[in-house]
């Protein structure tokens, strides 16, 4: 009787119990997606996605979730979770999103998601620009103020490490005055930073940007030592 009563036991933990479905880190043409998940402690459900456009018929298949087990690390903690993303979408889109998820010890369940990609930023008529070199960049940036335009001229920049944030409808953006000849030797800090864009500069670097509460990000990155186009509403990572 006592094998028996731990048996039981064991199926119960092995078996999944879904939470909650979001769509927590939409960019221009990517959706991320996360099911909160406890028990399943032999860690064998697994989720399958498909997706449409809203308004159309026919889905397509996605990339299955893969199983994320509670941790932590690099200042953040996350719960047991099954995560993946959708690619190649169209920004300022709504997707509809189906998952299905499976569990040969119990727990199956199907949930539906809409989300909307972001839509592509624009510049705003009324802009502030602000003509920047090497040596005003500092203090440039630390008097910078949603709306402002900091044009960066020819030249090579040390690290750049933006102190302030823009706006939903004042973006702060750091330009090159000509496209990849403002030239930054080091990474490009936008850590804690939301609305901030950065375009056209060469990076011999990274853009790193984090923040405590991560949101929604629409970016354009690329790879660093080429000329960088990047726009985000909100800088940030995922675990």
């Amino acid at each position: 009787m006592g094998i028996l009563l731990v048996a039981r036991a064991a199926s119960a933990a092995d078996a999944a119990t879904p939470g909650a479905v979001t769509a927590p880190y939409p960019t221009l043409e990517n959706i991320s997606l996360e099911w909160a998940l406890t028990n399943d402690d032999n860690a064998n459900a697994t989720a399958t996605v498909r997706f449409r456009k809203a308004g159309t018929t026919t889905y397509r298949d996605g990339l299955p979730l893969f199983r994320v087990p509670a941790g932590s690390g690099e200042g953040f903690d996350w719960t047991s979770k099954l995560s993946g993303s959708l690619f190649g979408l169209e920004p300022d889109t709504e997707y509809e999103i189906e998952l299905t998820l499976t569990d040969p010890d119990g727990g199956n369940a199907t949930e539906m998601l809409s989300a909307r990609t972001r839509a592509i930023p624009a510049l705003p008529d009324a802009a502030h620009e602000v003509a920047v070199t090497p040596s005003s960049i500092a203090d440039a940036l630390d008097a910078a103020a949603p709306g402002d335009v900091l044009v960066l001229a020819d030249g090579t920049y040390d690290e750049i490490v933006v102190p302030n944030d823009g706006s939903a409808t004042e973006p702060l953006v750091l330009q090159a005055a000509n496209a990849g000849k403002a030239v930054v030797e080091g990474d490009v800090r936008l850590d804690g930073r939301a609305h901030v864009w950065v375009e056209n500069l060469t990076i011999h670097g990274k853009i790193k940007a984090t923040t405590p509460t991560p949101s929604s990000s629409a970016a354009r990155p690329s790879t660093p030592k080429t000329t960088a186009s990047w726009r985000t509403a909100t800088a940030s990572r995922a675990p």
